[in-house]
């Protein structure tokens, strides 16, 4: 029996968001270090791919989210559009 991986494969539907989170304590794509007491309460990822009704967000943005935010895919996460808190 074969595992299948699905992070190459999954196209969101709707407003849903797919994207894979970043490592803890690390900065962000222009450059600003979060702190750990920032980075207890919110994480950061990159938006891998996004549904047909998401107005906001793009393939390859940064973003700010709640951590109990979203549905684990193996490594990483599907979150409505709505429970995104910025674009950094």
């Amino acid at each position: 029996m074969t595992t299948k991986h699905y992070s190459k494969s999954i196209t969101p539907i709707g407003n849903r968001v797919y994207l894979s989170p970043s490592p803890k304590g690390q900065s962000t794509k222009s450059g600003i270090i979060l702190s750990s007491t920032i980075t207890e309460q919110y994480s950061i990822g990159v938006v891998l791919s996004v549904g047909d009704k998401c107005l906001v967000v793009k393939v390859g943005d940064s973003v700010l989210y709640t951590t109990t935010s979203g549905t684990k895919i193996e490594a990483n996460l599907m979150l409505s559009e709505e429970e995104l808190l910025a674009i950094i």
